[in-house]
């Protein structure tokens, strides 16, 4: 009777799980807009990992429910991650060794800074 119950509940588990990676994207696609040249702030981030600290325990509930939900916390973490790439400068100025940081070398800082913070957020 419980797998049987289970099995009836499969098509809200799989709408709830569409919604919770929806909830999971939203902020990160609010802080990379199209064209955005610029990481995450520290609040824009804290909020990224507030939300995936939410889903994590709304679903701590259920153990299958949360490897669910845990597959969806990596799959948004690895949306950080491309996007993050995306904003790395790769021209000649971000390689030049002599002289201030360029432009492009303080962006290329603060992308992996910020990818730093997301880790340090995620193994916590």
């Amino acid at each position: 009777p419980e797998k049987a119950l289970k099995d009836s509940l499969q098509p809200y588990e799989a709408a709830y799980l569409s919604k919770s990676l929806s909830r999971l994207f939203d902020p990160i696609n609010l802080v990379f807009p199209m064209g955005g040249r610029n990481p995450p702030s520290n609040d824009e981030l804290e909020s990224i990992i507030k939300t995936i600290s939410s889903e994590l325990n709304v679903a701590s509930v259920d153990p299958n429910l949360s490897l669910a939900v845990s597959k969806n916390a990596a799959k948004t973490v690895q949306l950080f991650c491309v996007k993050s790439e995306q904003l790395l400068c790769t021209q000649g100025d971000a390689s030049q060794v002599i002289g201030p940081l360029t432009e492009g070398q303080r962006r290329n800082v603060a992308v992996v800074n910020s990818l730093y913070r997301l880790q340090q957020a995620v193994t916590k």
